[in-house]
């Protein structure tokens, strides 16, 4: 791949492939798409279709220029199956025509065919000409120039929701190269989307992976081993309240943020929208002095949401001494010689539901440390919680690796698409 010096109003791309230097020319999506078919509005259940019933997509099935097949919903009437008519086909583009501001024009490329999954009134389905590439007009439709182009078109008089017609989607103007050129960029962003698709696959696998070890460790169905090759010492039980007492964070409030503040501090809805089991950097700051602080060995859980009870049992460990920890928190020490991550790592996942299950409220969810202190638990020994801790640390740390690469990854393909279209 070669830089070209001339500017992007020559209609040359300044990052482009060896062997092409003609210049780009501008035309209409028309030039591309020969016709948008919308789907209908039919009854389904709110269900993803099996292998072999029939489906209509949702329409959050494309965002990100990536299609997800299973966001659909069954047909299951026969009168309401009857009146499906635009299936998914392989080299079509769906584009959602109907949507939220931020969501109208998302759009993806169609890989290959979807025979029993159909479109609904709100999508289309880009079709487009012979000797053009359908793949690299994706590719530019997904890219942020091309969602915005799409997106600035929508019109609507709700706040809510916004509507792209026909007419203005195909006068959009954009720059294309000679068909060589389209297949060769085509191909080229494919073979990075299909890198990333085996990352997040990697990554996927690794959480099932990591869940289903956990499961099989904190029940005891597997146990480790000391480095003489011989089990640890049997589990014992006890009651939560047992082994640890509770503290409680103090007020601390969005509004009293500064990240240039001189305290590090933790707000109770970042423990379940930010960190994971182990709190490894604190992202907060406040300038605020008075409040409970946090100690080596904590254990944190937050103590309110709007959502559900399962979304409060989480519990997340902090090894930092002189945290601010604000209200709504319930900060949990030990009684005992106990590792707090594996208390992070157990309480979390294995005791999740036995948790949740004592969360009180309709509007507001409360979940308190009086009413779920009686929990059973087992304790394993120091050497055994620490042995398993090394363990889920060193899975996490891998899972971290393969989201960095993704990460890093669609970094460098945004910054490439920016400099490969005009």
């Amino acid at each position: 791949m070669t830089r070209n010096s001339d500017t992007t109003s020559s209609k040359h791309p300044k990052l482009r492939f060896p062997g092409f230097s003609s210049s780009w020319v501008e035309e209409k999506l028309s030039y591309f798409i020969y016709a948008l078919d919308a789907g209908v509005s039919v009854n389904s259940e709110d269900r993803p279709a099996t292998i072999n019933e029939k489906g209509v997509l949702k329409t959050s099935c494309v965002s990100s220029g990536k299609f997800r097949s299973q966001e659909n919903k069954v047909v299951i009437k026969e009168n309401e199956i009857s009146r499906l008519r635009v299936p998914v086909s392989q080299e079509t583009i769906i584009i959602s025509r109907m949507n939220t501001p931020q969501l109208v024009g998302a759009n993806a490329y169609i890989y290959k065919d979807s025979p029993n999954l159909f479109l609904p009134d709100r999508l289309w389905a880009a079709k487009v000409r012979e000797e053009k590439s359908a793949q690299y007009l994706g590719q530019y439709l997904s890219s942020k120039k091309g969602r915005h182009d799409l997106a600035s078109r929508a019109t609507g008089t709700s706040g809510s929701m916004k509507n792209i017609s026909k007419n203005d989607v195909l006068s959009i103007k954009f720059a294309v190269p000679e068909y060589s050129e389209q297949q060769k960029i085509a191909s080229f962003l494919s073979a990075v989307d299909s890198w990333l698709d085996n990352l997040r696959s990697q990554k996927s696998s690794l959480e099932t992976y990591k869940k289903s070890i956990m499961q099989k460790i904190f029940s005891q169905e597997i146990r480790l081993k000391d480095k003489n090759g011989n089990y640890y010492q049997d589990w014992e039980e006890y009651e939560l309240g047992e082994v640890f007492y509770s503290e409680k964070g103090s007020g601390l409030s969005k509004e009293l943020l500064n990240p240039e503040g001189i305290n590090e501090c933790i707000l109770y809805g970042e423990l379940y929208t930010r960190y994971k089991e182990v709190i490894t950097k604190v992202e907060s700051k406040t300038n605020i002095e008075e409040g409970l602080k946090s100690k080596p060995n904590d254990l944190l859980i937050p103590c309110s949401t709007t959502t559900s009870g399962i979304d409060l049992a989480n519990v997340t460990a902090l090894n930092k001494s002189g945290v601010l920890l604000g209200g709504d928190i319930t900060v949990m020490r030990s009684k005992l010689k106990t590792n707090n991550i594996f208390f992070a790592y157990y309480l979390s996942n294995f005791k999740k539901k036995a948790i949740a299950k004592y969360a009180q409220g309709s509007t507001i969810i409360h979940l308190y440390y009086n009413h779920f202190k009686k929990i059973l638990i087992d304790l394993p020994s120091l050497n055994e919680q620490e042995h398993i801790t090394d363990y889920m640390i060193s899975i996490d740390k891998i899972i971290e690796s393969v989201d960095l690469k993704i990460v890093l990854t669609t970094k460098w393909k945004k910054a490439l698409i920016q400099r490969m279209f005009v």
